[in-house]
């Protein structure tokens, strides 16, 4: 059987981010390697767990998720970042994947 898939929570409202661990928690093929409470706390936590995807909320304090993204996928150009936002704007979701559609540089 193979390794279960490394998840990074980050949100920056604590209900959430425990939701989102038990549900992670209950798929055996998962695991929570780590969370975060915003942007900052993410991209110190990626680079010390190196976890196999990201569960990132848009909006957040001190550095945001559009942020963060882009210096995950900076440094690890292959991360798996999955954006959860209850924005709804199309401007807002497109600035969120734009770093996942272009290319490395």
């Amino acid at each position: 059987m193979s390794d279960p898939i490394s998840v990074l929570v980050v949100d920056d409202h604590e209900v959430v981010r425990s939701g989102l661990i038990g549900i992670v928690e209950r798929q055996s093929a998962m695991r929570v390697a780590g969370e975060a409470a915003d942007g900052e706390e993410a991209v110190e936590a990626f680079r010390r767990l190196r976890p196999d995807v990201v569960l990132m909320d848009l909006k957040m304090p001190r550095v945001n998720g559009w942020e963060a993204t882009e210096r995950i996928r900076r440094d690890f150009p292959l991360s798996k970042i999955l954006i959860l936002t209850t924005l709804d704007g199309d401007a807002d979701i497109h600035r969120a994947i734009a770093p996942a559609i272009e290319p490395p540089r």
